[in-house]
């Protein structure tokens, strides 16, 4: 069966184009919003990138729901959009590895697409996999993001718009700090805290946002305000490796050696992966010596 092909959608070249990262600016925009929207030409593509990615024919996007078209061809600047659209599909499906923050679960996956994508010095919570330290400039965040990571910010940003509730303000909190635009994203973490003093998930995500926002203003404020966050989030939740790593980190910033050492070695006791283990080790070892 073939679909409909509307005015509407882009073409298949645009598709390519888009593809190859041959698109720029409005153009560019407009296929990640189409592809937020439509369906069938999130499975379109998906069809015909699975030609060009065989090999990789294990990732598989539970209950996603595939077209048969004839209008694509099949070409091999589709590669790279094969795991754009097992994105979209699972955020779509919402049956993420971590159920108790599905709202973020299709960022997780674009951002975890490339063995993790590190974008702030803290940790962010919902299952993102560890990453190298970024280099993090005066915007507090590690260069620009990906086509997928903008499709999945997008698609947060829609659900939250759509379906107003706490968990979409924490998720778009979440969306807005990866993508750069920290002063929203603190805006919408504190207004998520406020309205639900009791997760602690949220009171973590705010404390890297302050942190990633200290890096702008070169003030000590916000490294305060990460620490009480942190902090907030252990009182509610004591084993959680993101508010001990953030905790740790907002102590460093402030110049404690002695209570920054104490934390990094706590926080490595709680890291569930061996990669954050050894950074937190590796910092308490650095802090100790300064």
């Amino acid at each position: 069966m073939a679909i409909k092909h509307v005015a509407e959608c882009p073409t298949a070249e645009e598709f390519a184009a888009y593809a190859d990262g041959g698109l720029g600016g409005q153009e560019r925009d407009r296929v990640e919003r189409h592809l937020v929207e439509c369906a069938d030409c999130r499975a379109a593509l998906l069809e015909s990138a699975a030609f060009a990615t065989s090999a990789q024919s294990d990732v598989k996007a539970p209950h996603q729901r595939l077209v048969p078209i004839r209008w694509m061809p099949v070409t091999a600047t589709l590669a790279a959009a094969a795991a754009l659209i097992v994105v979209v599909a699972l955020s779509v499906d919402r049956d993420g590895a971590n159920p108790e923050r599905p709202e973020l679960q299709g960022l997780v996956m674009a951002l975890n697409g490339s063995n993790g994508t590190r974008v702030t010095e803290g940790r962010l919570t919902g299952g993102f996999l560890y990453g190298p330290r970024p280099t993090v400039t005066r915007s507090g965040v590690a260069g620009e993001v990906s086509p997928e990571v903008r499709i999945q910010i997008a698609a947060i940003e829609r659900e939250a718009r759509s379906h107003p509730s706490v968990a979409n303000d924490a998720a778009l909190g979440v969306a807005f700090l990866v993508n750069g635009d920290v002063n929203e994203a603190v805006d919408l973490l504190e207004r998520a805290c406020a309205a639900r003093p009791d997760v602690g998930a949220y009171w973590s995500d705010l404390s890297a946002a302050y942190l990633v926002r200290a890096t702008q203003s070169g003030t000590a404020a916000d490294i305060e305000r990460a620490r009480r966050a942190a902090e907030r989030a252990l009182m509610i939740s004591p084993n959680m490796p993101e508010a001990a790593f953030n905790l740790a980190l907002a102590l460093e910033h402030q110049g404690n050696p002695g209570a920054a050492t104490a934390a990094w070695k706590a926080a490595s006791d709680l890291q569930e992966s061996p990669q954050w283990a050894s950074e937190a080790k590796a910092r308490a070892e650095a802090v100790g010596r300064r």
